[in-house]
């Protein structure tokens, strides 16, 4: 358990009047995905996708709207184009950290392997008519719960918050529950450009399809913090809470060092980041299931770290394996940082993320 930070959360939940609830809901958000051998948190499936639906025949749950760290929860996702299409699986999330990676006492708790016995119990009751407390990402990040992380394998909803105008940093993903209702998960930083990449990423859900943004649109929402596995999100009910604010270009990723991103992840959660100077440590990063999903690590010194390959990616065969070999050179990858499953995993938004050689 980390140190709590006296920033937004115990301040937020002060002033809206609302106690944090340490319940687990049965209400999911875009982007959760199947651990290597199949494993959902409880009243979810592992989909054909590899991504944690509902467990409909089960009776569990709604949806909520994903990274992990990968943003992020149980539902089938494809993307906005054909190179962003997050199909199976959707990040390159991995059962056990690389041995040769250093593990901070900073880290968040490990879900790779949520508790069966948890039991599902209603979301805490939020008045309609609450005021929403005005809020930066950098203090959403930098609260007591994204960064103590309550209930770890489950989820925790929070105050109603209006969160400061953000620029999206890449395009819309769709996600399309089993129930057939779709959402809209959006990677967000702050319009005010922040030069620094700490704290200064984060994941929208929103439960509507299609939506009128692109990368670079600007928006303003407001909706519910929730802590979905340890990912922090902010779930917005519909688009009549996000307010259009233009657009800007669209932002370049922050440029981290592998080493200072493996050894403190926390800060660049949900943040659109670029590493360089990597090669290929293990070029397929199979589950215990034996399989490929589409995963490999990168390494530089004693740093790795995972990366998932985009559907329709030149390096990915049919069977999820790729065709990198070890040793291959990445001047630069870059990507959205998502917790998911206990792990940190790089997730390119397409090819254009990777600059071979170096």
């Amino acid at each position: 358990m980390r140190a709590r930070f006296p920033t937004l959360t115990a301040a937020a939940l002060a002033l809206a009047g609302l106690a944090a609830c340490t319940a687990q809901s049965t209400t999911g958000s875009a982007g959760l995905y199947c651990s290597k051998e199949g494993l959902c948190p409880p009243g979810m499936i592992c989909s054909p996708s590899n991504v944690c639906i509902a467990d409909m025949d089960a009776g569990a749950g709604t949806d909520s709207g994903a990274g992990g760290s990968d943003s992020l929860a149980g539902q089938d996702t494809t993307a906005a184009d054909s190179l962003q299409q997050d199909s199976a699986p959707d990040t390159a999330v991995i059962d056990t950290a690389p041995a040769d990676t250093p593990q901070p006492d900073t880290a968040k708790p490990d879900t790779s392997k949520p508790d069966s016995t948890v039991q599902d119990t209603a979301k805490p009751d939020i008045a309609d008519d609450t005021a929403p407390v005005s809020v930066t990402i950098e203090e959403l990040q930098k609260g007591a719960t994204s960064l103590t992380c309550e209930n770890t394998s489950g989820i925790v909803n929070y105050a109603k918050v209006m969160v400061e105008p953000a620029v999206l940093t890449g395009p819309p993903v769709m996600s399309t529950s089993s129930s057939g209702k779709k959402s809209a998960l959006l990677y967000v930083r702050p319009a005010t450009g922040p030069t620094s990449g700490e704290y200064a990423g984060l994941i929208v859900v929103v439960q509507a399809w299609p939506v009128p943004f692109t990368a670079g649109s600007v928006i303003q929402v407001t909706g519910t913090v929730q802590e979905f596995y340890c990912m922090t999100e902010v779930i917005v009910d519909s688009l009549d809470a996000v307010v259009a604010k233009g657009a800007v270009a669209v932002p370049d990723p922050y440029a981290v060092g592998i080493g200072p991103l493996v050894a403190n992840s926390e800060p660049y959660e949900g943040a659109l980041v670029s590493i360089a100077g990597v090669t290929v440590a293990q070029p397929n990063l199979a589950g215990t299931d034996g399989k490929n999903h589409g995963e490999f690590t990168v390494k530089s010194g004693n740093a790795e770290l995972a990366i998932y390959l985009p559907y329709g990616s030149q390096w990915l065969n049919k069977d999820q394996s790729t065709t990198l070999l070890f040793g291959d050179k990445f001047s630069s990858i870059s990507g959205h940082l998502a917790y998911s499953f206990g792990h940190w995993v790089l997730r390119p938004r397409d090819d254009m993320d990777f600059k071979s050689g170096f």
